[in-house]
């Protein structure tokens, strides 16, 4: 019988993304192995956006208290306050007149299918080039702004989470995977 030899590659160099976005990852993920390699054309491109509160660290940081909703028996969450504050965002990201940015340029990433439908419901006509979908249709792909709708805001659900393997309450890999295929800024609710 043969032996087989399995290689291991680890990717470290990130060209996508600002160097303190990648700071979170490299401490949980990467024990500070990963490297910021990106034009700083790229990504630095979007650091003099006027809705940013610090150009040092490219995120911003929104909570919305809403409410978890289901349909039926669903596992599916969505949440319609943050869905209304992402097409907020998205109309403040194309009226901003400093920076240059096209639907094309944006992407939404979020757990939860219902989710997903819903805010691309909320901008049909108005922004539907607007990439929307889960870390895993993203796969790949790069936008230069990422807003993450996490869906939820109670603590209600977490065990049924945990049981039902849903969203980045049972996977921390789901998260790494949203936070380091992009570039900047982010917005995560």
């Amino acid at each position: 019988m043969r032996a087989t030899s399995h290689r291991i590659v680890k990717l470290v160099q990130n060209f996508r993304s600002h160097p303190a976005i990648l700071d979170f990852p490299n401490e949980r993920f990467y024990g500070q192995e990963l490297q910021a390699c990106g034009d700083k054309k790229v990504t630095y491109a979007y650091v003099g956006y006027s809705q940013l509160p610090s150009e040092k660290f490219p995120v911003i940081f929104h909570a919305v208290q809403g409410k978890d909703d289901r349909e039926a028996s669903s596992p599916s969450f969505f949440n319609i306050d943050e869905v209304t504050i992402v097409k907020k965002y998205i109309q403040k990201l194309r009226d901003d007149r400093k920076i240059r940015i096209s639907d094309g340029d944006i992407g939404v990433i979020t757990p939860y299918h219902a989710q997903c439908l819903r805010i691309r419901k909320a901008l049909l006509n108005i922004a539907d080039s607007v990439k929307v979908g889960s870390v895993e249709e993203f796969q790949g792909q790069e936008r230069r702004v990422i807003i993450i709708s996490t869906v939820r805001s109670s603590e209600d659900f977490v065990e049924y989470d945990l049981r039902h393997t849903l969203g980045f309450v049972a996977n921390p890999r789901r998260l790494n995977g949203g936070i380091r295929f992009y570039t900047s800024p982010r917005v995560l609710f």
